[in-house]
């Protein structure tokens, strides 16, 4: 199976469901027309408005091949096993149908929208397109998992994109690729879309979003399955949860002494804890490495590699560029290389690194260097001057969702971090979570391990200090809200303090709080260093670190 068809299941998958919005959309069974509201009607209509009286005309007999496309893209999507809701667009106000498409809107995962819907009639002063940019704007508001809008015209595709453009972040213009314009490019966006000509296939939409998808989005799509995945376990659990244990549940409420606040964490926690270990019949999707591998043989066609772009990139991520220099002058290497690139069977960095082991040139002493320089080309050739910042960028956004929880730092958790006034120096709460959960067992008082920001990241010892080697420290990276950057603690476990809560707030200033799986497994390494025992480390290792040692502030 190759990666696109992978992919392909994945989209179909996950976008389960649709909406149609089309002021030519005829079906041969009847759909549902927006009834007249007068004044005092519109001043109250509920979210889930009953259904409608009056059906949409028949298809008309004489009606041509673009008139019927939104039709037959309806019928298609069915056959997928896609639901979806059809709505005729029409010669009432703009503002009275938004109003009730909003409900719908805020469910679909997926919109198909005319560009030119004032071709409905009587929306004769408005450029075309002001009507699917309010619907899309409306769409885009509610950020509920990630949905994709498909923007299908019979206009020219770059003057739709070039309005767009205006409220919207193009990422691929070739394709006519955009997202929700964020802050930054880093951040995460609920939404993106495509313009398509209407005359496209309704199968050719789902392989233009995988292909897409492929090339810039491939995370997106692992995540896209691992929803599927993930649903298909609480539906399981649904069922098995479904039984009568509440005499049970009961027993074990009172006999923990769970407060009444406390049970709805309690069963979502144990909700939770079922899905995640209840075993998948799916097997997951793998494009991680598929997707790269067609980036990385496009980048190396188009322009050679020359030791001199091997030095200005080993000078902002640490390569060993030594090892790399006249590597790519070498005719055998890179015909193993284009080889092995264009060898479909690839599908692991496993089964490619053995494969570039066969070269001479290759060994185990340079390879993950080759690796890194490979992986990394294509996004460096894009903006050399411009990378160092986006690895930053993205060091401070992957280490605070993975390591980091939300917070507001109005309770003292086990986790919290907090910073001296005026100081740089920093401690962690090592308080147990049932402490910090009910601190009036603890009289307030919390137990801490103390810190300060490494000042030499450049240091031999750092290597060290990154692998979380030693037995009395252990080293955090902080994502530093401000600047968009990520610092370095050290944190030594005989360095503990306690100090009550008054105490704490007055001295010290709130920065983050690290996530339970993480801090538990700090927890137990400071009770090792104190009994000299040696511990799991799950979680525990961050050796992504050690190449982008110059990203830290």
């Amino acid at each position: 199976m190759t990666t696109l068809t992978v992919a392909n299941d994945v989209v179909k998958r996950y976008f389960d469901n649709a909406a149609i919005i089309d002021d030519q959309l005829y079906l041969l069974n009847p759909v549902q027309e927006l009834p007249t509201f007068s004044d005092s009607d519109l001043q109250d209509i509920p979210d889930d408005v009953d259904l409608l009286n009056g059906v949409a005309e028949s298809a008309a007999g004489d009606a041509d091949s673009i008139i019927n496309q939104s039709s037959y893209l309806f019928e298609e999507l069915s056959k997928e096993g896609i639901v979806a809701f059809p709505y005729r667009y029409q010669n009432t106000s703009d503002d009275d149908q938004l109003r009730y498409l909003t409900p719908i809107l805020k469910n679909v995962k997926m919109l198909f929208l005319d560009w030119n819907l004032e071709e409905a009639g009587g929306h004769s002063i408005d450029e075309p397109g002001t009507a699917a940019l309010s619907i899309l704007n409306r769409y885009v508001e509610n950020a509920s998992g990630l949905k994709c809008a498909v923007i299908y015209t019979q206009a020219n595709n770059e003057e739709v994109l070039e309005r767009i453009a205006k409220q919207y972040h193009v990422l691929d213009k070739e394709n006519y690729f955009f997202q929700e314009k964020k802050e930054t490019d880093i951040e995460g966006n609920s939404l993106f879309g495509f313009i398509v000509h209407k005359r496209i296939k309704p199968s050719d939409i789902i392989e233009k979003i995988s292909t897409v998808l492929l090339k810039d989005k491939c995370i997106s799509l692992h995540l896209m399955d691992s929803v599927y995945r993930l649903g298909t376990n609480v539906a399981k659990v649904m069922n098995k949860f479904n039984a009568p244990f509440e005499q049970v549940l009961f027993t074990q409420v009172l006999s923990s002494g769970i407060a009444h606040k406390e049970i709805p964490e309690f069963l979502d926690n144990t909700l939770l804890s079922s899905v995640l270990a209840e075993q998948s019949n799916n097997e997951p999707a793998n494009l991680l490495f598929g997707a790269k591998r067609e980036k990385i043989r496009q980048c190396l066609a188009s322009q050679v590699v020359t030791d001199k772009e091997i030095t200005e990139f080993g000078g902002i991520v640490k390569v060993k560029v030594q090892h790399l220099n006249g590597l790519f002058a070498n005719p055998r290497f890179l015909s193993l290389l284009t080889g092995i690139l264009d060898n479909p069977n690839i599908l692991s960095v496993e089964q490619f690194s053995s494969e570039l082991l066969q070269s001479p040139s290759v060994s185990e002493k340079n390879l993950n260097e080759l690796l890194l320089f490979l992986f990394l080309l294509p996004d460096y050739r894009i903006a050399p001057d411009k990378f160092k910042d986006q690895i930053q960028t993205q060091i401070y956004y992957l280490t605070k969702l993975f390591k980091y929880a939300e917070s507001t730092g109005e309770k003292v958790l086990t986790g919290s971090i907090w910073r001296k006034k005026g100081d740089d120096r920093y401690i962690l709460c090592i308080t147990p979570f049932c402490d910090t959960h009910r601190p009036s067992k603890v009289e307030s008082i919390f137990k801490f391990i103390s810190g300060q920001k490494v000042q030499d990241v450049s240091s031999t010892e750092l290597q060290n200090h990154l692998k979380n080697n030693g037995d009395n420290f252990v080293c955090l990276s902080l994502p530093i809200d401000a600047d968009k950057k990520v610092e370095l603690l050290k944190f030594q476990y005989f360095k503990v303090s306690s100090l009550d809560e008054e105490e704490l707030k007055k001295e010290y200033e709130y920065i983050s709080v690290l996530k339970k799986g993480y801090i538990q497994n700090i927890i137990n390494r400071y009770i090792a260093y104190q009994s000299r025992a040696g511990v799991e480390e799950m979680f525990y290792k961050e050796t992504y670190r050690e190449n982008f040692t110059n990203f830290f502030v």
